[in-house]
């Protein structure tokens, strides 16, 4: 595993702990929205990580309020590049989270875990949120 891997494994196991993203996470979700749409001229990101799905009722979200610029129409591959945008968040994190994109109050696309089945090609397989969260909480599992 290579220490950029690595770093992220660790930010993501203080996120788990403690409910919150990082500085860097803030950063990546912010300019991530840029790289997927057009004429974005402010971003508002809500969200709570606390939540597991396995033990309470909902999941974790991520809700990105946009306000676009009213001369840019609803992007062409307007689906296609929200499911990227929440691959990307689902790769930061992990894959039991709803994104939510939402363009000048109107919402635009929701993907949830929980009513969906996942799509293998927008994150890597891994570990459920509660799995991790107790290899985190304990040490990892001793052979």
């Amino acid at each position: 595993m290579n220490n950029t891997q690595k770093m992220m494994d660790d930010m993501k196991k203080i996120t788990m702990l403690t409910g919150e993203i990082s500085s860097i996470h803030e950063l990546n979700l912010r300019n991530w929205v840029f790289v997927a749409f057009d004429g974005v001229e402010s971003v508002e990101i809500n969200y709570d990580l606390t939540k597991d799905r396995t033990k309470d009722l909902g999941e974790g979200f991520v809700d990105f309020n946009l306000t676009v610029d009213p001369a840019h129409t609803v992007p062409k591959l307007l689906k296609e590049r929200c499911e990227t945008l929440a691959g990307w968040v689902r790769s930061m994190f992990w894959h039991e989270i709803r994104v939510k994109v939402n363009f000048n109050g109107v919402n635009q696309f929701t993907d949830s875990t929980i009513d969906l089945e996942p799509n293998p090609k927008n994150f890597k397989e891994e570990k459920s949120f509660s799995e991790a969260y107790k290899e985190v909480k304990d040490g990892p599992k001793q052979d």
